[in-house]
């Protein structure tokens, strides 16, 4: 009898486990195939996205070379310059090479240059044909056509030479597509790789899953029949006679009240011993528990402390890359607006006609604009990660008020607004503070007044709040007869990136950061800001400051000096002959600096990279190195250290000037760091310039 319920219950868990094994099976292959046929569909969507993306960047980087040169060739082909035209065109392609040739044409569709980079043997004879060459000879703008080369594609970009409005011949460069399709078989093999080693690996799991299933399974089975076997056993113990074996409750099914029932037929004969028994397990249970829900209460501890840990390191993680985001924009903004406004202020040193000459000036505005916004920005990114600094300096109030004035007429009298300012005269005159950042926001204030008033005019009033234990808390108001604020507005504008209307931005532009950090600066300052207005009629804007009572200000500080006004500065006569090397790696940028420096009367070098610039050094003696940052082969950084440890070696010292589009937070202490004598930030502010260059070398302008 014991054999055949054995062999009962051992069919049960055959029956049982061969059941689970093909539902884990099945789901596991249907698995597999979803699964395969998804990475199948991901590696032809990635690989088209490649490809579009390849020939799309091959597009705009002929359209932008093809645009720059024919920018450059202007006054060469004028000049009829055959050698620099042919050093242009043949470093063009050389220097890239995805570009095959490049073939410089006169208006009678003659050939001045034709130069071929490493793939020159391939140019196909229907780039020279009558339909090509008529073609590039009619075009007004950067345009491209698509010809067959072999198994590529090859795009041919053409560009006007225009000089005052006349043409002077057509510069052409032709790209292959090679780069595109040798980085789409490297996607698509690697893509291959991606999808074994993916099968494989879901293989593997699959294979591991079936495993634990089967095990899991045995186990259950397991556990549902050797209760059944249990049971059967004690029921021929108690029909024996033996009371003493205790009959153990496993289940709570039918099983388990079976074995309830049995036990309590044994009950009647061990009850004292039962009840023993009882309050042993029943101190058991507890302080199994007790124990389970201090480990639980320890679980739930970790992993608060867990979850804790990677919201800081996940708002780290968002903090660094919105600032390294921040730094990379900024300098990638710098260096092409470095190349506008020095174009444009060398423009505006040569002969123009009257609208030239408003053409150039509305060009010079527009990036001044541009400049202010991209500071805008980096101010707000410094006020967000808490990183403004607030000085502490002497400076007077009226000097200050005054100097705001001036910076602000020119403008307010283009509108003929009426400009009036006023100072209380019980107004300490000699404060200690931070003059700069009071006059960051009085200029936000006065311009934004300018920019909303047609007519009538604006006023500055500083007034006394307050004044006690030699502190004082100022009041600075400024009023205009402009446009004014609804009500419901007013509170919306010192956010980040709003203004009181979305049409305002349309017709007076901004970015709608200016008054949210005047707002963080007049609170960081100890005061506040507001404002007060009466649609169609006038606006107050004002804010407080707390400020310290101080000595009688310094002669002559610069304290009181409005920084960006322009000071013009004459090189002393010992520096106009000294040798510079400037290490630049856009050839937009050498050009603009050379022909500043040379016209200041410096003899200047160029080095295209920080490789290139440590050589030169070592080379030839130089009075001053201008040393860009970011640069290929060897940044400005790592190669200002090695000259360092050059002259370390065979001592000597060159003042090194870090000249650079990086302007965030910490890039001119790190240059200094890196061995560099000073730092002048993109674009190019001469004065700055060449008055640091006189500062370190000791010379007075």
């Amino acid at each position: 009898m014991m054999q055949r319920k054995t062999t009962s219950t051992s069919g049960i868990r055959s029956k049982l486990i061969r059941l689970v094994t093909k539902i884990l099976l099945s789901s596991l292959i249907i698995f597999l195939i979803l699964n395969i046929g998804l990475e199948v569909f991901n590696a032809k969507n990635a690989s088209t996205r490649i490809q579009n993306a390849v020939r799309k960047n091959l597009i705009s980087k002929g359209l932008i070379l093809t645009s720059n040169n024919s920018r450059v060739l202007r006054g060469l082909a004028g000049d009829n310059a055959f050698l620099a035209i042919s050093d242009l065109v043949t470093a063009t392609v050389g220097e890239d090479t995805d570009i095959i040739y490049g073939i410089y044409m006169d208006n009678e569709k003659r050939p001045w240059i034709i130069a071929g980079g490493i793939h020159a043997e391939h140019i196909p004879g229907n780039a020279l044909d009558d339909s090509t060459t008529s073609w590039a000879a009619t075009v007004e703008k950067p345009s491209w056509v698509s010809m067959r080369l072999a198994k590529n594609e090859l795009l041919e970009f053409a560009a006007p030479v225009i000089s005052e409005g006349d043409r002077l011949g057509t510069i052409r460069y032709g790209l292959t597509t090679e780069s595109m399709q040798n980085e789409l078989t490297a996607a698509t093999k690697a893509t291959l790789k991606s999808l074994i080693a993916s099968t494989a690996i879901s293989c593997f799991l699959a294979l591991f899953i079936l495993f634990l299933g089967v095990r899991a399974a045995r186990k259950q089975a397991g556990a549902l029949t050797t209760p059944l076997e249990h049971l059967t056993q004690s029921a021929e113990t108690i029909s024996a006679g033996d009371f003493a074996k205790t009959i153990t409750v496993v289940t709570n099914d039918e099983i388990g009240k079976l074995a309830q029932t049995l036990d309590s037929m044994r009950e009647k004969i061990k009850h004292s011993t039962e009840e023993l028994e009882l309050r042993v397990d029943e101190r058991t249970r507890a302080l199994s528990d007790a124990n389970i829900q201090l480990e639980t209460e320890v679980v739930e501890r970790r992993e608060i402390e867990k979850d804790l840990v990677a919201a800081k390191d996940a708002a780290d993680a968002a903090n660094k890359a919105k600032s390294e985001f921040l730094a990379t924009m900024s300098h990638e903004i710098r260096t092409p607006m470095n190349g506008v406004i020095g174009m444009n202020k060398l423009l505006l040193t040569t002969d123009l006609s009257t609208e030239q000459q408003e053409y150039a000036e509305t060009i010079k505005f527009s990036a001044e604009s541009l400049l202010m916004i991209i500071n805008h920005i980096l101010d707000f990114s410094k006020v967000e990660a808490g990183k403004i600094d607030i000085e502490s300096v002497g400076f007077s109030v009226s000097k200050l008020i005054s100097g705001v004035v001036n910076i602000i007429s020119p403008t307010a009298n283009g509108k003929n607004l009426k400009l009036t300012s006023h100072v209380e005269k019980s107004l300490p005159d000699n404060l200690v503070g931070d003059p700069t950042r009071l006059r960051q926001i009085l200029l936000n204030f006065c311009s934004n007044a300018v920019k909303f008033t047609e007519t009538g005019g604006i006023s500055i009033t500083t007034e006394l709040v307050k004044k006690e234990a030699g502190e004082v808390e100022l009041k600075f108001k400024v009023t205009d007869t402009g446009i004014g604020i609804p009500t419901e507005k007013m509170q919306k504008i010192f956010e980040s990136f709003s203004q009181a209307d979305n049409s305002t931005t349309r017709k007076y532009g901004g970015t709608g950061l200016g008054l949210a950090i005047c707002k963080r600066l007049a609170e960081i300052m100890g005061g506040a800001i507001g404002v007060e207005s009466v649609v169609g009629e006038s606006s107050t804007f004002w804010f407080t400051a707390v400020l310290k009572i101080g000595t009688q200000a310094k002669s002559g500080s610069t304290a009181n000096e409005p920084k960006n006004q322009k000071v013009t500065v004459v090189m002393p006569e010992a520096l106009t002959n000294m040798r510079v090397l400037v290490a630049e790696d856009n050839l937009i940028n050498q050009k603009i600096v050379s022909k500043i420096l040379k016209k200041v009367g410096f003899k200047v070098e160029l080095a295209n990279n920080g490789r290139i610039a440590v050589d030169m050094v070592q080379q030839s003696k130089f009075d001053l190195v201008l040393m860009d940052v970011q640069m290929p082969e060897l940044d400005g950084l790592g190669a200002t250290r090695e000259i360092r440890t050059l002259e370390e070696k065979s001592g000597g010292h060159i003042c090194i000037i870090a000249f650079t589009a990086n302007a965030m937070t910490g890039d001119k202490e790190k240059c200094l760091e890196a061995g560099m004598d000073g730092y002048v930030s993109k674009p190019i502010n001469l004065d700055d310039m060449l008055a640091t260059i006189a500062r370190l070398k000791n010379e007075e302008v």
